[in-house]
C-alpha cells in the first residue's frame, strides 16, 4: 500500500496495450483485498506477491510513491522476487524513489541508474556516478 497510483497502472497500461500478459501482485493485503494507494485510489491485483514469487517473469517492475516503495523494499517476498529475476539474467526495474529506497538497500541497484530527483544521493552512495544519473530520457 501506498505506491504511486500512475506509477503502477502505467506500467500495467502500456505493458498490456503492447500485448504483454502482465500480472499485478499485491504486498502486504488480503488476498483479493484493494491496494490502498498512495492519493486514496484502490487497485485490485490479480494474485498476491507470495503466489507471484514461486512463477518465473520476463520482467518484474516496481512503482514509486511514499510511503510505498519503502514498504516494498521491505517486503522479503518482493526481494526475493527481484533477486530471482537479477540471479536469472531476466529484466527488473522501479520507478521514481523506488530505485533508491527498494533497489538500494537491497543490494539490487544495477550500476547505472536514476530515480526522483530528492533521492539521488541515495543513488550516489551506492555507487552510482553523478554522469549515470544525467541518462534521464528528456534531460
Amino acid at each position: 500500500e501506498g505506491s504511486e497510483e500512475l506509477e503502477a497502472t502505467a506500467i500495467v497500461n502500456v505493458l498490456r496495450r503492447a500485448g504483454w500478459s502482465v500480472t499485478l501482485a499485491s504486498v502486504g493485503v488480503a488476498d483479493g483485498a484493494p491496494v490502498l494507494c498512495a492519493r486514496g485510489q484502490r487497485l485490485l491485483a490479480d494474485t498476491t506477491i507470495e503466489e507471484a514469487k514461486l512463477v518465473s517473469f520476463d520482467v518484474v517492475a516496481i512503482p514509486g510513491g511514499m510511503p510505498g516503495a519503502e514498504r516494498l523494499g521491505e517486503d522479503a517476498s518482493v526481494i526475493a522476487c527481484l533477486r530471482k529475476q537479477r540471479e536469472a539474467g531476466n529484466w527488473y526495474g522501479a520507478i521514481c524513489a523506488a530505485p533508491a529506497v527498494a533497489l538500494a538497500p537491497s543490494g539490487l541497484l544495477p550500476p547505472q541508474a536514476t530515480c526522483h530527483p530528492a533521492f539521488e544521493s541515495t543513488l550516489a552512495e551506492a555507487g552510482v556516478s553523478a554522469a549515470d544519473l544525467s541518462m534521464r530520457v528528456g534531460v
